[in-house]
């Protein structure tokens, strides 16, 4: 595939978890990008029950093996913030996360979305802006980035209807300006709610689709009780027609979690402690070969996958929208 991935393997799945913060028993949520000839992973160690997620970027060399962690902060000096999304734009280490807001001095569970670029030398995000005003709903989040015609695009909405923003200006003095043209409703997907997961990127230059890992979840049997099930997806647009597709089943990841063809794919999976129930994807790299994505799994490790580009196009040649 044209990678050198000095990692333990695993079910198909490379333990990124191995390369990040030694003695961390989390590293939640991993987002990678590859920026300035070197690989960047953003993760958390913590819950936000603590107000705090403690976020980590850790550096990757070209085999994927670790040169160094950082602990990152915001210049705003609000810790209550999660689940970066790397992406790199105008040559700058940029990311997208989900924070809590403050009223009147005191934590709101809400979810915010921000957006800023990352100063690897000060070790914390600086010219950040909140995008909580053009939000939907109190808790939405989950906004992913889309580069086209070197124009920064934020892809702020999936599911009923597909909400993309315009970004202009520089970092720190971002506007935003809502697409009424991308307007487009999802359909024919039966496991819960679509929402953003990785970022979208080209299969080349001359590519007019920009592809995503997206994701999903839904209350299942769990025992005696129900449980959230995540699914991810692949899902593909091309901003020069507004045109979105999508493969309508939720794609495997390890051997233990295959097969979702059947009418009822959760039937196996209705007892306690299955060993997978949460799939989270975050970052994307694309290769000749094909795409390289990192995903948080169960809230407590990180993983990479690879997908051949054979693989994804017969995706679309399947049961599309």
């Amino acid at each position: 595939m044209g990678l050198t991935i000095k990692l333990p393997k695993a079910d198909g799945e490379y333990l990124l978890e191995q390369a990040l913060l030694p003695g961390s028993d989390l590293k939640i949520n991993a987002s990678i990008t590859s920026y300035r000839s070197k690989y960047y992973v953003a993760y958390r160690t913590n819950f936000m029950d603590d107000f705090n997620s403690k976020n980590y970027i850790t550096e990757l060399d070209a085999n994927f093996e670790p040169s160094s962690h950082i602990s990152i902060s915001s210049e705003d000096n609000n810790t209550a913030f999660e689940d970066i999304r790397l992406f790199e734009y105008h040559d700058k280490l940029m990311a997208l996360y989900t924070y809590l807001p403050k009223k009147n001095g005191k934590w709101v569970w809400e979810n915010g979305i921000g957006i800023g670029e990352v100063d690897l030398q000060k070790k914390r995000l600086i010219n950040q802006q909140s995008l909580r005003e053009f939000a939907n709903d109190k808790n939405e989040k989950n906004y992913v980035p889309l580069i086209h015609q070197d124009i920064l695009y934020l892809v702020a909405n999936l599911d009923p209807l597909l909400r993309i923003f315009k970004v202009n200006g520089l970092a720190g003095n971002f506007t935003f300006e809502e697409d009424p043209a991308a307007n487009y409703l999802i359909k024919g997907w039966n496991y819960g709610q679509l929402r953003g997961g990785t970022p979208f990127i080209k299969k080349n230059k001359k590519d007019q689709w920009q592809y995503s890992f997206v994701h999903s979840s839904v209350y299942l049997p769990n025992g005696n009780f129900e449980s959230r099930y995540y699914f991810y997806t692949v899902m593909r647009i091309n901003l020069d027609n507004y045109k979105v597709q999508y493969y309508n089943r939720p794609i495997g990841y390890s051997k233990n979690d295959t097969a979702y063809d059947g009418a009822q794919p959760w039937i196996l999976r209705s007892q306690k402690n299955l060993p997978i129930k949460v799939v989270f994807p975050m970052g994307i790299i694309s290769h000749s070969d094909g795409l390289l994505i990192s995903y948080g799994k169960d809230d407590l490790i990180s993983r990479l996958k690879f997908y051949s580009w054979d693989y994804i196009e017969y995706l679309f040649t399947q049961n599309n929208d």
